[in-house]
């Protein structure tokens, strides 16, 4: 049963993984028909570059089960900072007519499929934990 829990999260983490490259890739909005790039906001770009490369190592850290939970909340607090960042960003570019499109919500959408998993991964602790007191 755990290899199959194990499992889900690390689907959930590989399409965290890639919802983050995405919001890397695809215009976060336009203004007056012009695409506004992810790599025209420097601490956008760098958070969701560095929440997307911990979510890619999460993924292989199956094997330490404490360091998977502590590397997932950091990778969501990290996930929540590019979402407001995003956020302000937005805000700031408001008056001068920004529509929002694609990468926008994605490194929100992320954290939550981020915060999924590490709830998968502290559920799956406690029952190794209750296994280990049956032995």
């Amino acid at each position: 049963i755990n290899m199959v829990i194990q499992r889900w999260q690390s689907v959930l983490l590989l399409l965290a993984f890639n919802l983050l490259g995405l919001a890397f890739i695809m215009p976060v909005g336009t203004v007056d028909g012009v695409d506004i790039e992810p790599t025209s906001d420097l601490p956008f770009m760098i958070i969701n570059i560095t929440a997307a490369i911990l979510a890619a190592i999460d993924i292989f850290l199956y094997r330490n089960l404490p360091l998977q939970i502590r590397i997932a909340s950091v990778t969501l607090v990290i996930a929540i900072g590019a979402a407001i960042v995003g956020a302000l960003h937005f805000m700031v570019t408001d008056g001068f007519g920004m529509v929002v499109v694609g990468g926008f919500p994605l490194p929100l959408i992320a954290a939550i499929f981020i915060w999924i998993a590490r709830s998968m991964m502290v559920n799956d602790r406690r029952l190794l934990a209750a296994a280990d007191r049956i032995r």
